[in-house]
């Protein structure tokens, strides 16, 4: 039984944490001369193929993915899960995903959220969200540093 209380008491404290963060808003404007992101999907290897398959495909050679985020300039994160939803009388299974582009603050001590994503996949054959994400970002990217 302590452990479970343990357990329950380290959740409640990171909870606590992430509800305090502080974030900043920035816009995607500010992806002007960053060339190191980098990815992150948590344990989700399939996701991050995903996201690194669109931007290398995108062939921005000024932006370079990094594997440790304190070498990078900025990252994405993205969340995937299935969610049932409701259509018609039937539920469906469908890839949902939730993402951010992020750059830290100037005083280094917050986040700087420069693009946010949601989405669902709605039929077989779409794109899935973590690939809906990187696409939207590549998007932003070029615009930014004025890559045709």
């Amino acid at each position: 039984m302590p452990k479970f209380i343990l357990t329950i008491l380290a959740l409640l404290i990171f909870a606590s944490a992430i509800a305090a963060q502080d974030f900043e808003y920035g816009t995607t404007a500010e992806l002007k001369g960053l060339t190191k992101v980098h990815i992150d999907v948590g344990p989700d290897v399939d996701n991050f193929e995903r996201i690194k398959k669109v931007i290398e495909k995108a062939k921005l050679d000024d932006l370079t993915i990094v594997a440790n985020r304190d070498d990078a300039d900025f990252a994405i994160f993205f969340r995937g899960a299935r969610e049932q939803v409701l259509v018609g009388r039937a539920t469906h299974l469908k890839a949902v995903g939730k993402g951010y582009v992020v750059m830290p603050s100037v005083d280094g001590k917050r986040g700087r959220i420069l693009m946010n994503f949601e989405s669902m996949q709605d039929k077989i054959g779409e794109d899935k969200p973590a690939t809906r994400l990187a696409k939207d970002f590549v998007k932003a990217y070029k615009k930014a540093n004025d890559i045709k």
